[in-house]
């Protein structure tokens, strides 16, 4: 699992990226906060997107990993943000299965 969490007068982000037992990439957001507040004028959001263990063999293609290749470090090393993985997905036509939450 890779994480990352960011704390300032907006709240707190956390992002996680995580490969499950069967293979399948698991990336997930929690934000709260007055930058929620800001955007959703709720003060929680939180999401996931999954990909398939086929999707996540598309993108060790794409990523040029092998077989034996840590695909967590490679996209910690690669990506600087959640953001910017998802957008090469999206870039990619990897699109998975996505799911959010606006509450609080």
């Amino acid at each position: 699992m890779t994480s990352r969490q960011d704390d300032d007068d907006d709240g707190t982000m956390l992002r996680t990226v995580t490969l499950t037992e069967d293979g399948q990439l698991r990336i997930e957001g929690h934000d709260r906060g007055a930058g929620v507040e800001k955007f959703f004028h709720h003060s929680e959001y939180e999401y996931e997107r999954r990909l398939s263990a086929d999707d996540v063999a598309r993108l060790r293609e794409l990523l040029r990993l092998a077989d034996e290749d840590d695909l967590l470090a490679a996209i910690s090393a690669r990506f600087d943000s959640n953001h910017a993985l998802e957008q090469f997905l999206i870039d990619n036509g990897i699109e998975g299965s996505f799911w959010n939450r606006i509450g609080g």
